[in-house]
């Protein structure tokens, strides 16, 4: 009971930033802090509430960025979840695959797109769209992209290399094979 009062009292002091310091760089990030911690309790209607009220409340920050990027993940996590009470206000954000491609397109150059290039090429993998994954996770296998999202995306990418290459043997499509060797060469597989 300890530790919770001490979440509580986290998460009013969070959210007494958002009306002392409104326009606080930071203001946004504790807010994101907030929707996380009730997530992560099992609250996802008030998680998600206040995780929206970052993305409308401010848009183009870090801040919405993480809201996003946790609500689609949650949903992705939880495929209940868009059906739940409380959570039809909320749709536009719950489709894991929109909310990444928003993220890619809206902030490009953000490293925090990053993840959402990752989760989404995930994602495509996970429905054997491997084509569409792929272009995702060649985007982060260069030099620019943190160390750690850049080896996730190069594990996955030969782990998905591989599973193609088998679903066209099994399709007996050999110049699609020889396609995928020559682009990513011999030594990548």
């Amino acid at each position: 009971s300890l530790a919770l009062s001490q979440h509580e009292q986290a998460r009013e002091y969070l959210l007494k930033m958002r009306n002392l310091f409104p326009e606080d760089d930071r203001t946004n990030l504790a807010l994101a802090k907030v929707g996380e911690s009730f997530i992560a309790e099992g609250r996802f209607a008030e998680g998600v509430e206040v995780l929206a009220t970052v993305i409308h409340e401010y848009p183009e920050t870090d801040g919405e960025i993480i809201a996003r990027l946790d609500i689609a993940r949650w949903a992705a996590q939880n495929d209940k979840l868009a059906e739940s009470q409380g959570m039809k206000p909320y749709e536009e954000f719950l489709d894991p695959g929109l909310a990444y491609r928003y993220i890619v397109a809206q902030y490009p150059e953000n490293s925090l797109s990053h993840v959402a290039r990752l989760r989404l090429g995930e994602l495509l993998y996970e429905q054997h769209r491997y084509a569409e994954a792929r272009s995702f996770f060649d985007q982060l296998i260069v030099l620019q992209v943190d160390p750690e999202i850049r080896s996730v995306a190069f594990d996955t990418l030969r782990k998905l290399l591989f599973d193609e290459l088998q679903s066209y043997f099994k399709q007996q499509n050999f110049a699609a094979m020889v396609a995928l060797q020559e682009q990513y060469g011999t030594n990548f597989l």
